[in-house]
């Protein structure tokens, strides 16, 4: 059988005498043929003969493109095999790393960069990569979290773009006025007909971003769009849409310089999506450098910039798939910033010298759905009996290690108008469980079917909430059992609304109550109502009411009105709400948190 070796990278002083003994490397004319032994990892040998852990996909390249008899081929560089022969590069060829300069941030991701064209940008980072190479019209205005960060106000919308704006009388026409003297990063002034074509090419592409301008935007057309003159545009929606400016902040909705993208359109892609989705026509603080598939992904600054020439100069977004790995990079000072970081060594992260570790609460929900149209979770006491059960408190602080925070009502508090303390399922109540499923008809579970919940594996906090789940419900007499279900799986039957009790992240691209309620509460447009919950009223406030109502008071009455009617259903679970954590090394400042997690490079600057 086979020995395989996982891959962590690890500055181990011992292991040079290891490599050395017993398997001496044949020395070729410009590379390194050695081979694997038992015990090595490829980041403990990139340490050793090119001096940065951080190189060790510079050991797969030079594998895989060998023309040497018997060298391997590297498929995962998380694992080698004891016995392989692989191909180690000299040194002079490495791309340079200088994580120790003042003006470069090198950011350790987990997988592929790929697509930043803002039409159809889904994957974060390369949602992170166009918000920092393009400008949006809006965005969000900033306030201090309690976390102690600046943070993103969703109460206050701020300009970009356009410097100003204006809403006629019956709410139907925003005007937008451009802000003058910025230019795009090619030297090309940014006009209003910038902006017209930029929602033209929206609108032309199936995408998200076609979706946002004209489902919550409320545009499906160009003509809806006038240039007034070249710095003042209209955007007539019909009607009042008070989640016009919320949709504009996205990070989807920027402003591109089309004419660039258009001179590398071909007969077969009129809109040279292939070409914007690796490459940046924006008036941002950074453009895309280069790009090495697999390898890296670098930014440099625009310093015409029209907000200021950013501190950071360059940005480094490097591909090491390994969590291990990239929370030792931090450790030893390899890399200024890490993504992803499990829930689990978070901890332990917060002692390590010279990094600090971010954690903030996203204004996503951990929902459990109970199919409302279905027995038994049609029963409302036999729902209620669940919700007490849950033992709240302990699978935030056992099962996300403390890095989650409680639901107290069913919109994310950060999200204005979330009314806090409506929801009143928050502590295990054991005795109320009881209670509720005697009225639900089943006295100490007798009688009751056995639940089946659908499990999505991959996530160890969520499979872990769902065992906890599993452990109440037994000590009120309930049996769930667990279908364990790989993520695809478990995402098709469940936006099919096939599954009948299971659990969902959301977290709303718009971060507004309106929005929020839609896709979760109503029977119009929810998709994500997993739970089939229905109810007239609060159909109707979301579905006719609010998008028609721009006057605030009433806005907020009629949001915390369906927040009430939601929590006295009871018609699924809040089960706690994430939060996004990274870690920096101690040197990097500056630091602030949007809606959307993305980090924004022009704030930053590294002492």
């Amino acid at each position: 059988m086979k020995r395989f070796v996982f891959v962590v990278i690890a500055v181990l002083l011992a292991l040079t005498p290891v490599l050395s003994a017993g398997a001496a490397p044949a020395a070729q004319e410009d590379v390194t043929v050695y081979t694997v032994q038992s015990g090595d990892t490829l980041s403990e040998i990139s340490k050793t003969y090119l001096g940065t852990a951080t190189a060790y996909l510079e050991i797969v390249e030079a594998t895989n493109t060998s023309a040497e008899p018997g060298i391997a081929m590297i498929e995962d560089p998380n694992v080698i095999v004891s016995g392989w022969k692989i191909v180690i590069p000299t040194p002079a060829i490495l791309p340079e790393m200088p994580v120790g300069e003042s003006d470069t941030m090198v950011v350790a991701v987990s997988g592929e960069v790929a697509d930043w064209d803002p039409a159809s940008a889904v994957f974060w980072i390369g949602n992170e990569i166009l918000q920092n190479a393009y400008d949006p019209l809006v965005e969000f205005g900033m306030t201090t979290g309690p976390e102690g960060y600046p943070k993103f106000d969703t109460s206050k919308i701020e300009g970009v773009v356009a410097e100003s704006w204006e809403v006629s009388e019956d709410g139907s026409v925003t005007t937008f006025h451009i802000r003058k003297g910025i230019t795009f990063q090619n030297g090309d002034a940014l006009t209003a007909q910038d902006v017209r074509d930029s929602f033209e090419r929206y609108l032309q592409l199936p995408s998200t971003a076609q979706w946002l301008i004209s489902d919550p935007g409320q545009i499906q057309d160009i003509s809806q769009l006038t240039v007034i003159d070249d710095y003042t545009i209209a955007f007539d929606t019909g009607g009042p849409n008070p989640l016009l400016l919320g949709v504009l902040t996205e990070m989807n909705m920027q402003i591109m310089n089309v004419d660039q993208v258009l001179e590398n359109a071909t007969a077969d892609d009129p809109w040279a999506t292939e070409w914007a989705k690796t490459n940046v026509a924006g008036s941002g603080a950074y453009t895309v450098a280069s790009w090495e598939p697999g390898v890296q992904v670098v930014l440099e600054a625009y310093e015409d910039y029209w907000r200021g020439s950013p501190s950071i100069k360059k940005v480094i977004y490097r591909i090491v798939p390994s969590p291990e790995d990239r929370m030792l990079l931090i450790r030893n000072g390899d890399v200024d910033v890490i993504y992803e970081l499990p829930l689990k060594d978070i901890v332990s992260m917060r002692d390590a010298p010279g990094v600090d570790v971010i954690s903030y609460l996203t204004h996503g929900n951990q929902y459990m759905h109970m199919m409302n149209t279905v027995p038994p979770f049609d029963n409302k006491a036999f729902r209620e009996a669940i919700l007490y059960a849950i033992p709240y408190e302990r699978i935030i602080a056992e099962a996300n290690y403390g890095l989650a925070g409680p639901l107290t009502s069913p919109i994310p508090w950060q999200v204005q108008y979330a009314l806090e303390g409506s929801w009143p399922y928050t502590s295990q109540d054991l005795e109320m469980a009881k209670q509720k499923l005697a009225e639900a008809g089943y006295p100490n579970g007798e009688g009751a079917p056995e639940l089946t919940f659908d499990l999505k594996l991959g996530v160890p906090e969520e499979e872990a909430t769902a065992i906890y789940i599993q452990s109440a419900l037994a000590e009120i007499g309930l049996t769930m059992n667990l279908n364990k279900m790989n993520a695809a799986a478990h995402t098709e039957k469940g936006m099919s609304h096939e599954s009948s009790f299971t659990m969902w992240y959301f977290i709303p691209y718009v971060p507004d109550a309106q929005y929020h309620l839609f896709w979760n509460f109503t029977t119009g447009g929810g998709t994500f109502n997993f739970s089939e919950y229905y109810n007239a009223r609060v159909d109707e406030i979301v579905g006719e009411l609010l998008p028609n109502t721009l006057d605030e008071p009433t806005r907020k009455a009629l949001i915390e009105e369906a927040q009430l009617l939601i929590s006295a259903d009871a018609p699924q679970g809040l089960l706690y709400q994430p939060t996004w954590n990274l870690a920096t090394r101690d040197t990097v400042k500056g630091f602030r948190i949007r809606s959307d997690s993305l980090v924004p490079w022009w704030f930053l600057s590294k002492e």
